[in-house]
């Protein structure tokens, strides 16, 4: 049994499935498996691929459609840090993960919400932000804890609310250290947000080991994500 599976015994065809996905990571295949609800995919498909991660030093990058799914692999990588230490931190969008009031009250969406960010950093007007260069060693320390043991995400913004640090931006440094990033499908089928959270983190596709959850529902969702869409309204509004 894998060091990596945290439970008591193995359900039916689930050690052939972490077989499998081991399998496919050492040899750097792909791999499209399918099994029932109540299988227990989620913690197969990570006992499966992170005894070589681990060993190889490979960051895993686990995508999923909805917050209730992260969430999911969020409390799996807990049971298994119980057994044996293992790191991951779960990515929300930069609005959600944000204290700053301005962007709450102002920003409509996760475009406008980066936008405005952006903005308020290059200014010098979050003080959030600032704070990572106020009190570095206090932020490093805090990160560095988080690093120990996973957590979601609304554990990180309340201990980012107690030190007054802005939780988008200690999310993303636990992350440079992290064996797992769990995060939406957004992350690797938008040109832009891949772009970015790449560069960011200075990978490469070879440094990953990429995992989409209920993959099925990603022709609707890339389908989405490459898509424009204009309303009347808009356009109304453009002539006017």
């Amino acid at each position: 049994m894998s060091e990596y599976f945290p439970y008591q015994s193995l359900r039916p065809n689930q050690e052939d499935f972490i077989k499998l996905v081991d399998n496919a990571v050492r040899n750097g295949e792909n791999l499209v498996i399918e099994a029932p609800t109540g299988f227990g995919k989620t913690i197969s498909v990570l006992a499966g691929a992170l005894p070589y991660a681990k060993e190889m030093g490979y960051k895993i990058v686990y995508l999923a459609r909805t917050h209730k799914q992260m969430d999911r692999v969020i409390e799996e990588l807990k049971a298994i840090s119980s057994k044996t230490h293992v790191s991951g931190v779960e990515f929300r969008s930069r609005k959600e993960l944000c204290l700053h009031q301005y962007v709450q009250n102002f920003a409509p969406d996760a475009y406008n919400a980066m936008i405005v960010c952006k903005n308020l950093k290059k200014l010098g007007k979050c003080e959030f932000f600032e704070n990572l260069k106020r009190k570095k060693e206090e932020f490093d320390e805090l990160a560095q804890y988080f690093v120990q043991k996973p957590a979601e995400p609304m554990t990180i913004l309340t201990h980012s609310k107690m030190l007054d640090f802005c939780p988008y931006e200690l999310t993303r440094k636990i992350a440079f250290n992290s064996d797992v990033i769990v995060a939406s499908y957004l992350y690797m089928i938008n040109p832009a947000i891949r772009e970015n959270f790449m560069a960011y983190f200075d990978f490469d596709y070879s440094d990953l080991i990429v995992i989409f959850d209920e993959a099925h529902n990603l022709p609707n969702q890339a389908i989405n994500a490459l898509s424009d869409r204009l309303s009347v309204y808009s356009i109304n509004r453009a002539i006017k």
